[in-house]
Formats: structure tokens, C-alpha cells, sequence
């Protein structure tokens, strides 16, 4: 076991000591090919980018090691492309992993997002050790693969004071456990997910006793609460796993954030953004989308007594540049030229600007269109006693803008003219593989869901300063069939004013039926109580595929609705 108790990134004070260098990629959610397929333009980011940075930092370090933290195969056209052709061609991602030499894949909450034969298929290429220490078979089943671990072991051989020695290396990987609420439909009663404390707690003595490692190193898929003082919450586990014996390195996700850099953990007690370290421990993050590379270097020294210990370390996240890496691009090209072609496919048209620019400010047709589609799949479910439960209550629909300006200067944003609308508009209006859930509600929980949205605002702002850029794009919940106003000169949980459902006021009683995502179903994102319980129908379809049959279904497939202003913001 390694003693990270001395982790400053300065000189260790010995004659010799031996550098091990950890690498890690995380969240590339299928960008591999430095391209943005909504905006048509080419892009920093994008593992043909990272690797550029690979195979520099390998060079540069006689021994190391490299990490893919997961939400690797899914979140672009590309990765979803690859998905539907997994029965022809190999899942281009997983490839790219290969030629890249991973040592280790750990899996992210995204893998499960398709369920779990398309999962497996992905992985099964794989060169690199698969892992996940909180995913287990249920009962006698044996729906998760023999060859994914709870850790990897990796060995390198160093040299030290003329000896030739092994070094042994374990890597535990981790994952929310709410996959099992997220991604319910594909997993329930095929897998089971145990706390992620636990399990990191469980497998540490279980390496610790099998393998006797001289080193370990953590792959979380998850991350800390944000500007806040409490240290974790249900999702983001990853201070208290800190605080376990025996972990010397972390790599981690799943938020997208740059650490060390970011100044997001900063209210959490033992946090260095600067240096890196997470309660004393050498810890790294690298962005999303293969914007950065995490690096830990970390310099060892032998004791015959002790073993390696950690002398010192240096955190690192290198951002990309415009290099491409020629190998990765000659593997992914095939799929981005058929990715360009997959996304150019006309689904129908639309006769009114669908855009996300100003749709943290007021009602858009882009979220209107969204918001009709979702009823009108809900209305048309062939199911009796989910009709007889439309027949009883209101309908409402709840949807979130994904891409949109915080500021008017702003120029990213979704953005789609009058006319012919594409598969690949399609995808950039609604950017995520989530599937259809009714739940079933009552005016507090309404109140409760749009006073969270309320928190998207700032308090007495007037225009664009009124957004809080805090506050994710996709937690600014819309509810259509309401009309409501916020007034933004309240503090927060205080803001909704006005609240009508059919030009009445909402009784906190009256039950409503709402029309949204799996994963807020499921309580992603923790708005108005939902957990899954009140979820009442469970559609299979994915949210893509209910926006390209409802346009499909209007006259000349055509969007033409009158912009309905239902909610609105009092200053």
C-alpha cells in the first residue's frame, strides 16, 4: 500500500525516485471526431484531438498508466450512428480505445442509456480492462459479463537503484446508483446497484487482502456537490469515498468540470482546486467531450520496510488544441462521413424558427414544439387504464431547453430556420437518448417543480442578467397546459406568483397528469419529490422518436402552431 499522506506537488528529497504518470479520459460522450454535427463546424474537442495529447503526455513519462472514465458510447449523432449499426460495425469509440492503448475502462451512467445488449456489444471489443464495482447480477441471472471486474490490476516493471521491481497497480471503478432510477425500463430486475460508498469501502478490502497493490487508484463517475458546503448527496458520493484508507489517486466525472481549475467544490472543506486534491489526495477531472486530458504524476520511492510510498505529486488537465492525431482520424472517418449522411436525413419541416436562444427568458416555438409532441403521443397510448386516468385528470407537459445562450452575446445555441428539418435537428433540439414517462402529480408538487425551474434566475436582474448561469440549461423546466409568472424580485422558492391551470388558480390538492423525461421521472435532477413512484406509464420510445413522428403526423409534416406564451417573468 502507497502512504498518499505527503502529496505536494514540490521535490520528494530523495536521490531517486520513480514517476508513474495516470491519464485519464472521461465524459466523451461519443466525440471522437473533432466535428459538431448541429452547428456543421469543426471543434477542439473530440478524442482525434485528445489523442494528439496521449500520445505526447506517454512519451514524455517512461511509466504510465491510461483511465477512460466513462459516458464514452453515447451523447452525439456520431455515437448514436454507431449504436444502430452495432450489428454491422464495430462501435467506433470502443475502437478508438484500442488503438490508444487504454489499460482500463470504467463505466459511465450514459452506457446504460440504450440497455444492456448494446452495452455489452460496445465493451466486448474491448482490449482494456472493463470495470464496475457497484453493478451486480441479480439473483442467479447472469446478465452482466464475466470479463467486467469490480477492479483492473496493472503491472509495470521499474527500475529502482539498479533492481528491477514490479509495480502492481489496482484501479476501482465506480457509478451512480441511480442508474437503476435513470435508465429503469432497461435495468429493473436484470441488474442490481449497491451503494457506491460501500462498494468502493468493499472492494478496497477485497483488493487489499487478493491482490496486495502497491498502488490504488479510484475511477468515480461521479463528482461533489457544487458551490455548496454539503459534502455529498445522493448522486455525488465522491468526498465521503475520499475519506476511505487506502485510496492514493483519483480520476472523476460525470459533472464536466476542469479540476483542478474550477472553483465549483471550493465551499467543500478539504478541497484544492488549485493544486488538485481531494482531502489530501492527488485528484483530477478532465472536462467532457475529450476536451482536456487528466494527468497525475505521481513519484515514488521504494522503503524495504514499507514498500512505494508517494514522495510527491503533480495534477494536471492539459486542454486540446486544433492537432489531430492521423491514426484516430483515419479509424473514425468512415463513421463521421456516415454520420454526416445520417444526420442530413429530412424528417419533415417546420414553418417557424425553431430556436433555444432566448428559451431561459420566455416561451419559444421550440419548446412549444416539443411540448406538443409529448402530448400528443400521450393522447394517443393504446392503453386502457392509462386512458381512463387521461379521462380523469389534466394533462401537462414538462420539457427543458438543452442548448441555449445564457448571454445575448451568446452565438452557440440551437438554431433552426423555416423549412426542411433533418434528423440531425432533430438531435439537436432534444440532445439526450431519454424515453417518455407519464407521472402523476398534485398542485404542491407542481408548485414545487416550477419554483426549482425559478432557481434558474437571479434575483432582481433585469434581461440577460436575470439568467443564472449556475443553473444548467436543463434543469430550467417548462410546464405547458399552466400558464404562470415568476417575480424575480423574490428570493428563491418564493418566486412563482401566479399559477393557473384553464384560467384558475392550481388548487395544491388537484391532481394533473405530466408528460415528461425518464429521467426526470426517475428524480434526475431531484425536482418536486419525483423518485419513480409516481411515475404511471412508462412509454418505450425514445423522445427523438416521438418528436419525428409528430411532425410526421401534421398536415405536409409541416410545424406551423401559433406561439403560446404561457409563462412569463414579473420584475
Amino acid at each position: 500500500m502507497l502512504n498518499s499522506a505527503s502529496s505536494q506537488a514540490n521535490s520528494s528529497g530523495h536521490d531517486e525516485s520513480v514517476t508513474l504518470r495516470v491519464m485519464v479520459t472521461s465524459d466523451l460522450h461519443g466525440e471522437l471526431s473533432g466535428f459538431n454535427y448541429f452547428s456543421k463546424q469543426p471543434t477542439t474537442a473530440g478524442l482525434v484531438h485528445t489523442a494528439v495529447l496521449i500520445n505526447e503526455a506517454r512519451k514524455q513519462a517512461e511509466h504510465s498508466i491510461l483511465i477512460d472514465n466513462g459516458d464514452t458510447i453515447q451523447g452525439s449523432p456520431l455515437a448514436s450512428w454507431a449504436i444502430e449499426q452495432l450489428e454491422q460495425t464495430p462501435n467506433p469509440a470502443v475502437q478508438a480505445l484500442n488503438a490508444l492503448r487504454f489499460d482500463v475502462a470504467n463505466i459511465g451512467n450514459h452506457e446504460f442509456n440504450f440497455g444492456l445488449e448494446p452495452l455489452w456489444q460496445s465493451y466486448a471489443i474491448a482490449e482494456a480492462q472493463v470495470i464496475s464495482a457497484n453493478i451486480h447480477n441479480v439473483d442467479a441471472q447472469a446478465n452482466i459479463p464475466s470479463w467486467i471486474k469490480p477492479y483492473a490490476m496493472i503491472e509495470r516493471s521499474v527500475s529502482w537503484q539498479g533492481q528491477t521491481k514490479v509495480l502492481k497497480i489496482a484501479v476501482i471503478g465506480v457509478l451512480p446508483p441511480q442508474i437503476m432510477s435513470w435508465d429503469q425500463q432497461h435495468l429493473q430486475g436484470k441488474i442490481a446497484v449497491s451503494d457506491s460508498v460501500a462498494a468502493v469501502a468493499a472492494t478496497l478490502n477485497q483488493v487489499y487482502r487478493d491482490e496486495a497493490p502497491d498502488l490504488v487508484v479510484l475511477a468515480a463517475h461521479m463528482g461533489m456537490p457544487k458551490h455548496s458546503p454539503q459534502t455529498s448527496d445522493a448522486e455525488q458520493t465522491l468526498w465521503e469515498i475520499a475519506g476511505l484508507a487506502g485510496i492514493d489517486a483519483i480520476v472523476f466525472g460525470h459533472q464536466h468540470e476542469v479540476f483542478p481549475g474550477t472553483s465549483v467544490y471550493d465551499q467543500l472543506p478539504e478541497i484544492d482546486s488549485k493544486q488538485g486534491r481531494i482531502r489530501g489526495i492527488p485528484a483530477v477531472q478532465p472536462g467532457a467531450y475529450g476536451s482536456h486530458l487528466g494527468i497525475i504524476d505521481l513519484n515514488l520511492v521504494f522503503d524495504e520496510r514499507t514498500g512505494w510510498q508517494v514522495s510527491s505529486s503533480v495534477v494536471d488537465a492539459r486542454p486540446t488544441t486544433t492537432a489531430k492525431d492521423p491514426l484516430i482520424w483515419e479509424l473514425v472517418e468512415p463513421a463521421h462521413e456516415a454520420t454526416l449522411a445520417y444526420v442530413q436525413q429530412p424528417v419533415g419541416a417546420t414553418a417557424v424558427t425553431f430556436s433555444h436562444q432566448t428559451a431561459r427568458l420566455e416561451a419559444t416555438a421550440a419548446m412549444q414544439f416539443i411540448h406538443e409532441a409529448q402530448l400528443w403521443y400521450a393522447r394517443n397510448i393504446q392503453d386502457p387504464e392509462f386512458q381512463q386516468q387521461l379521462n380523469s385528470y389534466p394533462l401537462l407537459s414538462a420539457a427543458a431547453p438543452f442548448f441555449t445562450a445564457v448571454r445575448e452575446s451568446d452565438e452557440s445555441y440551437t438554431l433552426i430556420p423555416p423549412g426542411a428539418v433533418t434528423l440531425g435537428d432533430i438531435g439537436d433540439l432534444y440532445r439526450y437518448p431519454n424515453t417518455l414517462d407519464v407521472v402523476k402529480v398534485n398542485g404542491a408538487d407542481l408548485r414545487r417543480w416550477l419554483e426549482q425551474s425559478g432557481a434558474a434566475f437571479q434575483q432582481n436582474k433585469q434581461g440577460w442578467e436575470q439568467i443564472n448561469p449556475l443553473v444548467p440549461s436543463y434543469d430550467f423546466d417548462n410546464l405547458f397546459g399552466l400558464t404562470y409568472r415568476y417575480d424575480l424580485r423574490q428570493p428563491v422558492g418564493q418566486r412563482l406568483v401566479e399559477l393557473r391551470y384553464q384560467g384558475a388558480d392550481v388548487a395544491a390538492e388537484q391532481n394533473f397528469l405530466v408528460v415528461t423525461n425518464n429521467y426526470r421521472a426517475g428524480g434526475g435532477g431531484d425536482f418536486a419529490g419525483l423518485d419513480g413512484s409516481q411515475i404511471i406509464y412508462r412509454s418505450p420510445d425514445m423522445l427523438q422518436s416521438v418528436l419525428i413522428n409528430y411532425l410526421a403526423s401534421l398536415p405536409e409534416q409541416t410545424y406551423q402552431s401559433e406561439l403560446q406564451r404561457f409563462w412569463d417573468i414579473k420584475n
